[in-house]
């Protein structure tokens, strides 16, 4: 490919970056909403949030082979960052607790 037939896998990978933004948005809301009132629309956007993740981890190596193009830096670096959002903070997550779990005197 080219670089200037890059620039459909920018336009995907871009997409794909506002669609992980609003998953995003949508799982902090499920986050600060109590557990007592789930309802259908609260499994229909668990889903969409499970969904965005899985999305996302297609939607890195797009992004990662579209900074090749020649399309506007700040979309692809906007792509990059989003797509890569999800995965950074459950590995953050994980590392945590591993050290929280090492880090904590034995009874």
């Amino acid at each position: 490919m080219d670089r200037k037939s890059l620039n459909l896998l920018t336009r995907i990978s871009y997409c794909i970056g506002w669609i992980t933004l609003t998953g995003i948005i949508v799982f902090i809301y499920i986050g600060f909403t109590p557990d007592e009132s789930a309802s259908t629309i609260d499994y229909i956007l668990r889903f969409y949030v499970m969904l965005t993740f899985l999305l996302s981890l297609f939607g890195t190596p797009v992004s990662i082979v579209s900074m090749f193009s020649k399309d506007k830096l700040g979309k692809r670096i906007f792509a990059l960052i989003v797509n890569l959002s999800p995965v950074l903070i459950i590995t953050w997550g994980f590392i945590m607790e591993v050290i929280r779990e090492f880090s904590e005197t034995p009874i």
